[in-house]
């Protein structure tokens, strides 16, 4: 569902009034006109898939403020090193020629509001930059939830959305852009996915395909008028009529087993790699390749297939080349587990499946250049046979210790397979408690078998055999 979010933004911006279609290619057509205001609806699916992620991910960390400062860690991770990175092109033109950039804007961009995604009057350097600002507003009240205990969170999230109710009719019509961000009624898009993620987490899926089948129809019905009436219109008949489908399809994955194909998937993971760099590939296509082109229907067709097609390539390749590597980089192991189940900070001495060690094996080894030494002193005070004799001994000691080093590393292998059997008995343990995503357990034990590795984050555990994760 995100890789069609992110498609449906894409069709948005290449048809409409303002649209790649219209600016770039000749003849007029605008065959794509009809997609720009339906496409904007890609933004409130993500909206709510937002609110259904965070609490499935987040349902087993314990309350606090390492939960709390652990969660916005990941989130700005997520969000900020590939926006800056998309957003540098962007700040050097603004650089050298101001006009170029949001020229259709009322206000300039302002460049550090843009590059920490604060509220502002006008439009940020990367035009697709608003939405995160609700984003990462969204994450901030989310981290704040995760202070309380558990069955605080989703009033604590109802009791926002009536705050958000109530500023947004104190103050609708008002210019501060703080106060038009939190005030704004597109943010109850999240509680309703929160909602929709307090019955994933229970495992409560009622007539998925009715769900899907109403939520599809209401949302195309919302729809048909073409865009959007107003900021209300949008947060309640688009948005509750997409966490509808939203949740029809998440029980058609739960409850009949039904899954995206591969593809569609891979799209998904995508996603925000080409949210992010669609406008600027869109751009670079239409100055360079889509004004040369002349007025024909077939060429114009061909145009519209060239240009989606170089905007998913291209943002497929952001995401291995650019998104994946910053998130690894930036990204710790931090194991947040449940307080009724508690993971010990380093893994324990285990005995051998051989046994207890010989002492000797603890003794540290006799340099050689010592030995060579008491040889020579032996041989210069002691008869010629006597040499032989050293010599004999000699030998003798070379083979005890290569003796000792077979049986050193033998039991050295044998108390590695032992770590290995106590490990996936602690995976075979994680896995019967069917952890979430985001709960690491599982991860700290996967750990053990290979000691002094960290645990990267992001792995799910293996859910016992006859059930599912409910994330999907």
């Amino acid at each position: 569902m995100r890789g069609i979010a992110a498609v449906a933004v894409v069709l948005a911006h290449l048809g409409g009034p303002d649209g790649f279609e219209s600016r770039w290619l000749a003849g007029g057509y605008d065959w794509l006109a009809f997609t720009h205001g339906p496409g904007q609806a890609g933004v409130d699916l993500f909206f709510v898939i937002s609110g259904l992620i965070m609490v499935v991910t987040t349902q087993h960390r314990v309350p606090g403020p390492a939960s709390a400062r652990e969660f916005l860690r990941r989130r700005v991770v997520r969000i900020y090193p590939i926006y800056w990175v998309a957003t540098l092109p962007v700040l050097a033109l603004f650089l050298v020629s101001p006009g170029a950039v949001n020229s259709s804007a009322e206000n300039p961009p302002d460049v550090l509001a843009s590059l920490l995604l604060l509220p502002q009057s006008g439009l940020p350097l990367l035009m697709v930059g608003w939405t995160l600002t609700f984003e990462m507003y969204f994450y901030l009240v989310f981290a704040l939830v995760l202070l309380l205990p558990r069955a605080g969170r989703l009033p604590a999230l109802a009791a926002w959305g009536v705050l958000t109710l109530a500023l947004a009719a104190a103050f609708a019509g008002s210019g501060n852009p703080w106060l038009g961000t939190i005030g704004a009624p597109i943010v109850l898009e999240f509680l309703f996915g929160a909602a929709v993620g307090a019955l994933v987490v229970r495992k409560k899926f009622v007539a998925p395909l009715l769900c899907t089948t109403a939520g599809l129809v209401g949302t195309a019905t919302a729809l048909g008028l073409g865009d959007f009436p107003g900021t209300w219109y949008r947060a309640l008949p688009v948005g509750l009529c997409l966490a509808v489908t939203v949740y029809g399809v998440v029980g058609l994955e739960g409850r009949w087993r039904l899954t995206a194909p591969a593809w569609l998937q891979k799209l998904g993971d995508a996603s925000y790699s080409l949210y992010l760099w669609h406008v600027l590939v869109l751009s670079a296509v239409g100055r360079t390749v889509l004004v040369r082109l002349p007025a024909d229907p077939w060429v114009h067709a061909a145009a519209l297939v060239f240009s989606m097609t170089v905007v998913i390539v291209s943002a497929l390749i952001a995401y291995r080349l650019l998104e994946e590597p910053l998130i690894r980089l930036f990204r710790r192991p931090v194991v947040l587990l449940p307080d009724s189940e508690p993971m010990p900070a380093s893994v324990p001495s285990l005995p051998s499946a051989a046994g207890p060690q010989p002492d000797r094996l603890a003794v540290p080894p006799v340099p050689a250049q010592t030995r060579r030494q008491a040889r020579n002193r032996a041989t210069a005070h002691a008869p010629a046979h006597a040499t032989a004799h050293a010599s004999d001994r000699a030998d003798a000691q070379t083979a005890r210790r290569a003796a000792g080093q077979t049986a050193h590393q033998t039991a050295g292998q044998s108390a590695h397979r032992a770590i290995g059997q106590t490990a996936r008995r602690a995976i075979g343990r994680a896995a019967d408690t069917r952890e979430q995503p985001g709960d690491q357990g599982a991860d700290q034990a996967r750990g053990l078998l290979r000691p002094g590795v960290p645990v990267q984050p992001g792995h799910q555990t293996r859910p016992r055999a006859g059930s599912r994760a409910s994330a999907g």
